[in-house]
C-alpha cells in the first residue's frame, strides 16, 4: 500500500471531517508540510476545503522568498492563502517554544476567521520519535513522554496529525515519487537545539542498533497513550459519582478519597477545569507530602498557570486564582451598618441587624444588649487583635476561632468583623459571635445570618 492509498484508508475510516469542510493545513513550505498538502488535494470525495495557512518567521535569510513561492503555490492551484510575519526583535533564548505559540495563536486566528473546525500539521513518525526522547530526557512524567496525539482539542476546534505513523522514508520516497519541490531549512542541520541532536546523533545510534527503532518509539507513545486514556476512564468511574464539588473556575472532593492514588486523582481534578497545564512528578510528589502530613492540616502549592491547589483540613480543592494570585489579596470593605438592611459578606453569605424587643433569640439569630451610645455598629476586615467573649467570662483569640471553625485560609483572610463604635467585638460575621455581659439602659439587636 503506497502512502496516497494509506491517508485515503485513514481519511475514509475516521471521517474527521464532512466533504468539502473548511480545514486549515498549517504548510512550512518543507517536505513534510508539502507531501501532506499533495496528499490532500488528491483525495477523492473525502478531500475537504483547503486553507493555507503559513508563518514567516523571518529567522533565516531564505524566508521571504520560500514565504512568496508557497503563494504562487496556492495562486496557481486556488487555494486560499493566508500569512503573517513573526515581527520579534533580539532572539537569545526560547526561540522555538516563543515561535510555536505564535504560530498557533495565528492558526487559531485563521480557523475563527474562516470558521474551520480542523487544523492540520505535518508531524510524522519521526517526530514523534524525537518528542519522546526528548521528554524522557526533560521529565518522568508519563503523560508528557507519551507524546504527541493524533488528535487533540485546539480550540476553537481541533488538531490532527495525518502523518504521524507515516516514516520519514515513505515521506522521502513520496515527494521524489511525484516530483515535488520543497524549501529546505538551514537551521535543522544546526546542533544548537535539543531536537536537532537527537535527530543527528542520538536516533541514527538507535537505528544503527535496531532499524525498527523509530517505529517502536511511536508505538511505544500510541500504547503510553491508551494506557493514560484507560486510567483517566478508570478515574472517571470512581470518582465522578463522589461528593465532588465544582465551581466554574474551581472542583474539590473529600481529603480521604484522593489518598490512594494522589497523582491520578489530583490530575484527573485538574483535567476537569483545564487542558493547558500538566503537574510534574516532582509536583505529585510535593502534593502527596502536604496532604499526608497531618502536622499541617491547611497548605497550597502553585500549580502554574494560574492554578493553585489547596488542603484545608478534610477537603481538597483546585482552583485558577490568576497568575498573581499570591501579590494581591482581595479587598474587605469596610462600612457603617443600617439596621433592618441585608449586607452580603464576602464569603457569600448576608447579614442584617435589627432592633429586636426581649432577649429570646429566636432560631439562627444572635441578640446583644447594646447602649445607644455604642451605635453605630461597623463592619472590618478581621484583625489578628479581635477576641471574642465567651460564656465564661472569658476571651477566645481569632486564630483559635479559625482553627476551631477549620477555616480555610483563603476564607480567612476575607473574614468581617462586627463592631460596636466603642471597639467591642460583637461577631466574626458567618463564624462565631461574642456573649456580652448584660447592660441596664440597653436595648436589644439581633444579628441575622442567611
Amino acid at each position: 500500500m503506497d502512502l496516497q492509498q494509506k491517508i485515503d484508508k485513514l481519511v475514509a475510516q475516521h471521517q474527521w471531517w464532512e466533504p468539502g469542510e473548511n480545514v486549515v493545513v498549517a504548510v512550512s513550505g518543507g517536505i513534510d508540510s508539502m507531501v501532506l498538502l499533495d496528499l490532500l488535494q488528491r483525495l477523492g470525495t473525502d478531500r475537504p476545503a483547503l486553507i493555507i495557512a503559513h508563518v514567516n518567521h523571518r529567522l533565516r535569510a531564505n524566508s521571504t522568498h520560500e514565504a512568496a513561492a508557497l503563494q504562487r503555490y496556492c495562486e496557481v492551484r486556488k487555494l486560499p492563502f493566508f500569512m503573517t510575519n513573526w515581527k520579534h526583535g533580539e532572539l537569545d533564548h526560547g526561540i522555538e517554544e516563543q515561535a510555536r505559540q505564535f504560530r498557533y495563536r495565528f492558526f487559531a486566528e485563521i480557523m475563527r476567521t474562516t470558521g474551520a473546525h480542523w487544523l492540520l500539521t505535518a508531524h510524522q513518525q519521526n517526530d514523534q520519535a524525537e518528542t519522546v526522547l526528548m521528554k524522557l530526557i526533560r521529565t518522568g512524567n508519563l503523560a508528557a513522554v507519551s507524546g504527541m496525539r493524533q488528535v487533540r482539542f485546539f480550540p476553537p476546534g481541533r488538531l490532527l496529525r495525518p502523518l504521524l505513523t507515516v516514516s520519514r522514508t515513505e515521506i522521502e520516497t513520496y515527494a521524489e515519487r511525484r516530483a515535488l519541490t520543497w524549501s529546505k531549512d538551514e537551521s535543522n542541520a544546526t546542533n544548537a537545539f535539543l531536537r536537532n541532536r537527537i535527530r543527528h546523533q542520538v536516533l541514527p545510534a538507535l537505528v544503527k542498533e535496531n532499524q525498527q527503532a523509530v517505529a517502536h518509539l511511536a508505538a511505544f507513545a500510541t500504547n503510553l497513550q491508551q494506557q493514560n486514556d484507560r486510567e483517566v476512564v478508570s478515574l472517571d468511574q470512581t470518582l465522578s459519582p463522589l461528593k465532588i464539588t465544582k465551581g466554574s473556575q474551581s472542583i474539590g472532593l473529600p481529603l480521604p478519597l484522593v489518598t490512594t492514588n494522589v497523582a491520578g486523582a489530583v490530575r484527573w481534578l485538574l483535567g476537569q477545569l483545564t487542558s493547558k497545564v500538566q503537574i510534574s512528578d516532582r509536583q505529585c510528589q510535593e502534593i502527596a507530602k502536604l496532604l499526608a502530613n497531618q502536622a499541617k492540616p491547611q497548605g497550597q502549592l502553585d500549580l502554574g498557570s494560574g492554578y493553585v491547589l489547596q488542603k484545608t483540613y478534610q477537603q481538597l480543592t483546585i482552583s485558577w486564582q490568576g497568575n498573581n494570585y499570591g501579590e494581591c489579596p482581595q479587598k474587605v470593605p469596610t462600612f457603617v451598618v443600617r439596621l433592618n438592611h441585608w449586607y452580603p459578606l464576602a464569603a457569600g453569605r448576608w447579614f442584617k441587624v435589627s432592633k429586636e424587643p426581649g432577649s429570646n433569640p429566636p432560631h439562627g439569630g444572635t441578640r446583644f444588649a447594646l447602649r445607644a451610645d455604642q451605635l453605630p455598629l461597623r463592619v472590618r476586615r478581621s484583625r489578628p487583635t479581635d477576641q471574642l467573649r465567651l460564656a465564661n467570662g472569658g476571651h477566645k483569640k481569632l486564630r483559635r476561632v479559625f482553627i476551631d471553625h477549620k477555616l480555610a485560609t483563603e476564607n480567612r483572610q476575607l473574614s468581617q468583623t462586627l463592631v460596636t463604635s466603642d471597639g467591642v467585638v460583637l461577631a466574626v460575621l458567618g463564624v462565631q459571635s461574642s456573649v456580652l455581659i448584660p447592660q441596664t439602659m440597653a436595648d436589644h439587636y439581633l444579628l441575622r445570618l442567611k
